[in-house]
């Protein structure tokens, strides 16, 4: 080196971390992609039929049946260990159940404070 910084020792650099892993990759072969993700398909599916009985005109039933699968949601992300979990771990176990939580409880209240139509 010439110049000002000649006398300045190089200062190596640390090296650059991957991305955080949450949940261990599966082995290939243990389960299909579709099939080992039960758990975020049975809470889509009450989620979803949900939305068909409030699309059919039954607003207060279909709003409790959408906050059922955001319970269930939060029930299973409580019970079953993180590598049988899948897609339902977004961030740490009790964060993930107290925001499934709270969502389900905003849902349920809206569903029985919304007055029925006249």
């Amino acid at each position: 080196m010439t110049g000002r910084h000649a006398n300045r020792a190089e200062i190596p650099t640390p090296p650059v971390p991957g991305p955080p892993v949450a949940v261990p990759p599966r082995p290939a072969g243990e389960a299909s992609s579709l099939a080992a993700e039960w758990p975020l398909l049975a809470v889509a599916t009450v989620c979803g039929a949900g939305l068909i009985v409030v699309l059919s005109d039954h607003f207060r039933r279909g709003t409790v049946m959408f906050a059922g699968g955001l319970f269930l949601a939060a029930g299973l992300r409580a019970v079953l260990p993180a590598p049988v979990v899948g897609l339902l771990a977004v961030r740490g176990r009790v964060v993930d159940i107290l925001t499934l939580l709270a969502l389900a409880l905003g849902v349920l209240l809206t569903a029985l404070l919304v007055p029925p139509p006249s």
